[in-house]
């Protein structure tokens, strides 16, 4: 018996909006861009053997962890594709207000930019109809991972490419969704990371 998956529905149905996934026509597979300027990939495969749009990639330290299928390994490093990801990107300045005497608005100084925001969305599917717990597993590796991690997607080089793709998981949510075993929902909350010689700096 075959299980037809709309996995743009699937998304839609877990996090309320719309996963905006794209599914290439065959004809234009040799005409489309296929990497981003600084060296990601627009398309890779699914695990259904289907094109997807923007993927997002982590390594991140973790010698000696049982790997789920699509993961490979760089030396003490895992390679890992979050599984239908859909990434959002947001950041604010510190700004310094100082008003005037006695006139009317105020001296800006900018003092810096904020690290920035990175929230990816994205869903586990298990092999047939299984509950998907090896990629959970894999899932809260990432997590967990005490040290920076890189992030390698097309719409986030454009912002980390300064700062060697660094990041660091800051959150994770798991949401609840009954009546659907084999797909799970998650939510990964990432901010840049800078590193510094700090005698540099001063």
């Amino acid at each position: 018996m075959s299980i037809q998956l709309s996995i743009a529905q699937l998304f839609s149905d877990v996090h309320g909006v719309d996963a905006g996934f794209e599914f290439a026509p065959v004809a234009d597979v040799f005409s489309r861009k296929q990497y981003g300027d600084y060296g990601s990939p627009y398309y890779k495969k699914d695990q259904f053997g289907r094109d997807y749009y923007l993927p997002a990639t982590v390594t991140f330290a973790g010698g000696g962890i049982v790997l789920p299928d699509g993961a490979v390994t760089s030396g003490l490093n895992v390679i890992w594709d979050l599984p239908f990801a859909v990434v959002a990107i947001d950041n604010t300045k510190t700004i310094i207000k100082t008003g005037m005497t006695e006139r009317e608005g105020a001296v800006n100084q900018v003092v810096n930019i904020n690290s920035y925001n990175i929230n990816i969305k994205g869903l586990l599917i298990g092999k047939g109809n299984e509950y998907p717990e090896d990629l959970e597993k894999m899932l809260r590796d990432v997590f967990v991972s005490g040290s920076a991690m890189a992030l390698r997607n097309v719409k986030t080089d454009i912002y980390l490419n300064g700062m060697g793709y660094n990041v660091i998981v800051e959150s994770i949510n798991i949401p609840a969704h009954p009546g659907v075993q084999h797909v799970v929902g998650y939510d990964l909350r990432l901010t840049s990371n800078s590193i510094f010689d700090l005698e540099e700096i001063g």
